[in-house]
């Protein structure tokens, strides 16, 4: 008990300092201390304090930025001999880490699992939310359009399921990178005009271009290895750095539009919930 309260009012003293990554470690001190204590199954006081222990220390990992380390050391918690009502608190906790820690499917199989029996309706609603919003960021939007159209006839308004719903329909327009592949096969640098890059395409047009007269002039001039090993071998190059370059950018271009995109929606599928 001893070597807990001295680790405790240390991790407190330094937790109001804001230096949280060093009061995780004491608060996992405490824990290391708590758990040799056989009486905290029996003892109210001493079961509190490992309470205590563990949200403090999960408090210090979320103000602390350390999120990643959170569904881990959340999942490990549960698996401690706590009672059951606070298990499920983990749970919720959990499924919010793995979220804010981009484990996308995991926090959607979290939302699944959890014992609403146990929940506020508030924390029900956010659930909900949660798993909303990681159908997004997996674009599995036809399960997600679904989800939020079940969320607004359960939370929000019958009424204004039409308003709500048609947030998804107005789905950005994305780019092809077969179709940049094709064009710059047809043409030396129009797949790159085609992923919003004119001026790359440009300079790869005239790049391959170079590379084709000088391969046919030192050809005509009888320099027929120079013209093969230079002169094809540079063309080939541009010719499949253009091609690669086309690919990279739709995807770059793909990215940044879905990434406006679903900021957008979850910003006001978050402002549904009050």
């Amino acid at each position: 008990m001893y070597n807990y309260n001295v680790a405790n009012i240390e991790a407190k003293k330094l937790y109001n300092q804001g230096k949280y990554w060093e009061a995780s470690v004491l608060y996992e001190r405490c824990l290391f201390e708590l758990a040799d204590d056989t009486t905290h199954e029996s003892n109210p006081f001493i079961a509190s304090m490992y309470i205590n222990a563990i949200k403090d220390k999960i408090s210090c990992l979320k103000l602390g930025g350390n999120v990643g380390e959170l569904p881990d050391f959340i999942n490990r918690c549960r698996q401690m001999d706590i009672p059951d009502s606070f298990r499920q608190t983990l749970a919720y906790d959990e499924m919010i880490a793995l979220y804010l820690s981009s484990s996308y499917t995991l926090a959607i199989e979290a939302t699944k699992t959890i014992d609403t029996n146990l929940l506020t309706k508030k924390e029900i609603q956010f659930s909900k939310i949660i798993n909303i919003l990681s159908l997004n960021e997996l674009n599995n939007w036809t399960e997600a359009k679904t989800a939020y159209r079940n969320y607004i006839l359960e939370y929000v308004c019958i009424d204004s399921v039409y308003k709500y719903e048609s947030l998804y329909n107005n789905f950005p327009l994305l780019k092809s990178e077969k179709k940049a592949k094709h064009l710059s096969t047809i043409f030396p640098g129009l797949g790159l005009v085609y992923a919003g890059k004119p001026i790359d395409g440009l300079s790869n047009l005239l790049f391959q271009t170079g590379s084709a007269i000088f391969t046919w002039t030192t050809w005509q001039s009888g320099y027929w290895l120079a013209s093969l090993l230079v002169g094809g071998s540079t063309f080939d190059a541009f010719r499949s750095g253009g091609k690669r370059k086309a690919k990279n950018e739709v995807i770059a271009y793909n990215n940044k539009v879905l990434f406006e995109y679903k900021n957008r929606i979850n910003q006001k599928i978050i402002n549904t919930y009050k």
